[in-house]
């Protein structure tokens, strides 16, 4: 629920794009609180130029909420100015459940983001009461990008220790550094590399979310996502997770080429009803929405469907070649479900603490899951993404919260709500080719929504070195 409120205000915001954030001179240097309402500031660097930071702001009402907003720019124009730095544990309202929280790059920025908000009569929300579940969702194979990891394993200690300790693990199949290859940029097309930096980024992200108190009330993986999903769900150990993600990679590095496309804006019935007529040579791949839904399979007759579709239905339709050099759950890597199934005997699983959903089929269970089979249909069966999503979305206000590189689902939501007035809230924690502002931006939007965000997991180390 929403409301609007206005109020007049004279804002002045400053040219300099070095001014600090300024606080009364009685504040703690943690946060205000006057009369029903708070705001606070984190900062990722006391000194450092054009760093993102979070400022936070809560009330009991709307309008208190307005008055706080109203508190801060009046003390930012009239006040002298004074930085603040994340040294102790900030508790940004957490009793005020009516909450805005902006993330800026410098004061200018901020001012100029609260002043378009009262400018435009933007609504302010009311206070949500009761706790939102939010599902992680782990993304699958190409999703990864140059780069991904650089900036989180520079300055996260968490984001860097997960690394470490994938690597470790690793080490056991391969002779080169995951750490090393993460932070010098090593090309994500290699085929095995480029699976198992999308399974350590997905890990690494999950830890720093935890950190921030941000804890999945359910998983979900896309196909290779699945791994870091059995993982974090608790099915499977850290070294098991690591074994399943290296001999999947190996083996589907070693699977016949082929091609793989995604059809958009056309019902998967129908694209399901032409990949008929191509017996023994394509497969329906994932199902992402009821009108989105990637084909796979041998080259030729993947064209050939291609042309097909094109020339029988409306021009809306949109085909997308995913790039994929090996026909994923196919015909193609039936031999490579039964070698994944064999490597992987005597899988050691656990009794998870958090609620998995399979996307081989949403009705298996954690005993299904924890089957060594299980993995073997999980590269040959066709993903269930839409069916499992939507289980992972029956209660009305959950958020999905994307684990990895890239994001996946935010592109099909609507269409898999299509029965909804509104699709749930999807946040996203990295995006291509951004560093960590997506992350602080999807904090704050979580912060609004009443989680209880631990804003100084996301301080660099040398802020850490620096605090009081």
């Amino acid at each position: 629920m929403m409301t609007h409120v206005t109020t007049s205000l004279n804002i002045h915001c400053t040219d300099s794009d070095t001014d600090k954030l300024s606080v009364p001179t009685n504040a703690d240097h943690n946060d205000n609180t006057v009369a029903g309402w708070k705001w606070c500031v984190f900062t990722r660097s006391p000194t450092a130029n054009q760093q993102p930071f979070v400022v936070c702001f809560a009330g009991t009402t709307p309008h208190t909420l307005l008055m706080s907003l109203t508190d801060f720019l009046i003390e930012s124009r009239e006040k002298e100015l004074l930085a603040l730095s994340c040294s102790r544990s900030m508790v940004c309202g957490e009793h005020f459940k009516v909450r805005k929280a902006f993330v800026s790059t410098t004061t200018r920025h901020l001012l100029q983001q609260m002043k378009q908000m009262f400018l435009q009569m933007q609504q302010v929300p009311r206070g949500i009461s009761s706790p939102i579940p939010v599902v992680f969702v782990f993304s699958g194979t190409g999703s990864a990008w140059l780069g991904m990891c650089k900036h989180l394993i520079e300055n996260n200690h968490t984001f860097k220790a997960v690394i470490g300790d994938i690597d470790s693990s690793l080490r056991r199949y391969v002779p080169w550094s995951l750490t090393k290859r993460l932070a010098g940029s090593y090309d994500v097309e290699d085929m095995i590399f480029g699976p198992v930096s999308i399974f350590a980024c997905q890990v690494a992200l999950t830890r720093l979310w935890q950190e921030l108190g941000v804890q999945p009330a359910a998983v979900i993986g896309l196909s290779l996502g699945e791994v870091a999903a059995a993982h974090i769900a608790g099915i499977l150990p850290l070294d098991e997770a690591v074994r399943v993600v290296f001999h999947r990679a190996k083996i589907l590095s070693n699977a016949k080429e082929g091609k793989v496309i995604l059809v958009r804006n056309l019902e998967t019935a129908k694209v399901e009803a032409v990949c008929s007529n191509y017996k023994g040579q394509l497969n329906i791949g994932m199902f992402y929405s009821p009108v989105a839904c990637s084909v796979t399979g041998d080259r030729k007759a993947v064209d050939a469907l291609v042309n097909e579709i094109i020339s029988v239905h409306k021009p809306e339709i949109k085909v997308t070649d995913l790039n994929c050099c090996r026909a994923y759950h196919s015909h193609h890597v039936e031999a490579g479900q039964h070698q994944l199934v064999q490597e992987l005997n005597h899988l050691r699983t656990e009794d998870p603490s958090v609620k998995m959903i399979s996307t081989v089929s949403p009705e298996y269970t954690t005993h299904d899951i924890s089957l060594t089979k299980y993995w073997g249909q999980s590269i040959r069966q066709p993903v269930q993404f839409c069916e499992g999503i939507r289980t992972a979305g029956s209660h009305k206000n959950t958020i999905f919260l994307e684990i990895g590189p890239k994001t996946v689902l935010r592109a099909h939501v609507r269409d898999i709500f299509f029965d909804r007035s509104s699709a749930p809230l999807c946040l996203p924690s990295l995006s291509y080719p951004r560093t960590n502002n997506d992350l602080l931006q999807s904090a704050a939007v979580l912060y609004e929504h009443n989680l209880h965000i631990k804003w100084d997991a996301l301080m660099t180390d040398r802020t850490r070195e620096g605090s009081g």
